[in-house]
């Protein structure tokens, strides 16, 4: 008997329509798990005012909130994962954020790491933000640039700034996956949909604080992120291009190769 292989035609918002093949990879939480997270925030509670770490290491408190609700944002956003329920949490722009109990980034100065998340946004604001070891102003910063809506990973010492950046801009109100990874080496390189588009690169063997980790906004409190955010993983040792690029597969149901 003839096998049949059956495909699915289907739409995911903020991306457009897609075919599935026969087969898929596995599922994008699989996936990431394989690699050895330190922190996975899902960012799909249905209410409260804490934003909870699936591998249970971590603490982040939606802000502000009035004790039971949080006041900065929404829940129940649909997410990027083509076969994932899991929801999103929209921040407002305004106020919106999370604090978590602690840093997510390693605290060793030149400790290799990459941080991962999906985002949707028109405007050009804060996605994640740590303070820097020994420095009242110094913080390390993930963001999309106000000039240009170009993807930012930027270093402040407090005397100057040292950043790398995506050759292309993301401000398109559409779902972008993005993976900033520091090398052995302290270069900082910056992935956009599963592909490295460094343009602008900096090396820095800086440390991170002993601070808690922030997302939505910065340090300051100033320039709230607004949209949707998802799937924030973070991991004490660098990812491979191969290994980025197959989580974005992962999360979109596709191939390897496709």
């Amino acid at each position: 008997m003839m096998a049949i292989q059956k495909h699915i035609d289907f739409e995911v918002p903020g991306f457009g329509e897609f075919a599935t093949g026969p087969a898929a990879e596995p599922g994008y939480l699989s996936t990431v798990l394989t690699d050895g997270p330190v922190a996975l925030i899902r960012f799909d509670e249905s209410g409260g005012v804490v934003a909870a770490d699936h591998l249970v290491q971590h603490t982040g408190v939606y802000e502000p909130n009035d004790g039971t609700a949080w006041t900065g944002g929404t829940f129940g956003e649909t997410g990027p994962l083509a076969f994932d329920a899991n929801r999103a949490a929209n921040f407002d722009g305004v106020t919106g954020g999370v604090v978590f109990d602690g840093p997510l980034l390693p605290t060793t100065a030149a400790a290799a790491f990459t941080l991962s998340l999906w985002f949707r946004t028109a405007s050009r604001s804060r996605l994640f933000s740590q303070a820097l070891n020994g420095l009242s102003v110094g913080d390390f910063e993930l963001f999309l640039a106000a000039h240009n809506g170009r993807l930012v990973a930027r270093v402040h010492d407090g005397s100057g700034v040292l950043f790398s950046s995506t050759l292309t801009a993301c401000d398109d109100d559409r779902w972008h996956h993005a993976a900033v990874v520091r090398e052995d080496d302290g270069t900082i390189r910056v992935y956009l949909d599963g592909e490295d588009d460094t343009g602008t690169q900096a090396v820095t063997t800086l440390a991170i604080a002993d601070q808690p980790a922030l997302v939505g906004r910065r340090v300051n409190g100033t320039l709230h992120f607004a949209g949707p955010l998802d799937e924030l993983a973070v991991f004490h040792h660098p990812l491979n291009p191969a290994r980025i690029a197959a989580h974005h597969r992962a999360a979109l149901g596709r191939l390897e190769g496709a």
